[in-house]
């Protein structure tokens, strides 16, 4: 969390620790951040204060604790996190189609961006993108039969680059909110809300005051350590695209906005280089029902995860 709630997550990490072993790392640290966020006005505006003045510090210690959902270590090396929330019949070819497509792009991009005669990342003039291995579009039932006579095709692509990992599991992640996403696979945290005492995109619809788009002055966010979140639904099918959800921004965490797998590697790519911002340019184009929906299982705290 925030430099000012680490004393908090000190004091109350080891004891939850011991109390629900069971447990992992990131319900832990949600238990404790619907303890922050029932705190009383007063305690919240000298929060806010100390957030503001003190830049991010070191990892503490429990970020180190293991924790179930934590992302293996082939994903965790693409800066983009695919999810697949949609698992209804039919679903599995479509989900391979966008996979594939999702490489196609890859494949353009990295071929526009990398010099003749040598296989590097797009560069933003601060450094480059570095590029890992990829994994391979996920296989459906029809397709899997045919595995080994893509085993050569397997091999040649062993080494490519991805800057995506996509995640399929129906156990975990089906018909899941992009909060519910965001809780799973990253750790809760919270910051000074952008543009504190002004109206931002985040306070619009109502001026609803919300942990998720701005309390008190200090607003709940996630850290991604650097990936992204995008995630596959049901629309996905019919429009090729997949939501970008905002983990921290001038917007409710949570809200998202929608990209074509086509365009997605260029701006995943820009992305991971901090060379490109995705925003609502100011406007209110975030989707009403998918925001109430992160709100509400936001106030139900870690019951709306774990049990």
């Amino acid at each position: 969390m925030a430099p000012s709630s680490n004393s908090t997550i000190e004091e109350r990490y080891p004891a939850l620790k011991a109390q629900r072993p069971s447990l992992g790392r990131r319900p832990l640290l949600l238990l404790i951040a619907d303890e922050f966020w029932s705190l009383d006005a007063r305690t919240w505006t000298a929060l806010a204060s100390i957030v503001a003045d003190n830049p991010p510090g070191p990892q503490p210690p429990w970020a180190h604790d293991r924790d179930e959902h934590d992302v293996g270590e082939d994903s965790a090396a693409a800066p983009g996190v695919v999810v697949r929330t949609d698992y209804s019949t039919g679903s599995d070819e479509a989900w391979a189609a966008f996979c594939a497509a999702l490489r196609d792009a890859e494949h353009e991009f990295f071929a526009d961006q990398a010099p003749v005669g040598g296989n590097s990342g797009p560069d933003d003039g601060n450094g480059d993108i570095e590029m890992v291995a990829g994994p391979q579009p996920p296989a459906t039932e029809s397709s899997a039969a045919d595995s080994d006579d893509d085993a050569s095709t397997d091999e040649e692509d062993e080494g490519e680059s991805s800057l995506f990992a996509p995640l399929s599991d129906a156990a975990r992640f089906d018909n899941i909110s992009n909060l519910r996403a965001l809780r799973l696979l990253f750790d809760v945290s919270a910051r000074a809300t952008p543009g504190s005492g002004q109206q931002h995109p985040a306070d619009r619809g109502g001026g609803i005051q919300h942990r998720l788009s701005g309390l008190h002055g200090l607003q709940e966010t996630y850290d991604t350590r650097g990936r992204t979140l995008w995630i596959f639904d049901a629309r996905s099918r019919a429009d090729g695209c997949a939501r970008l959800v905002s983990e921290a921004g001038d917007v409710a965490t949570g809200d998202s906005w929608r990209a074509r797998a086509t365009h997605m590697a260029e701006l995943q790519a820009g992305l991971a280089a901090r060379a490109l911002r995705i925003d609502f340019g100011g406007l209110d184009r975030w989707d009403y029902n998918e925001r109430r929906r992160n709100m509400l299982e936001a106030d139900a705290g870690h019951a709306a995860v774990w049990s």
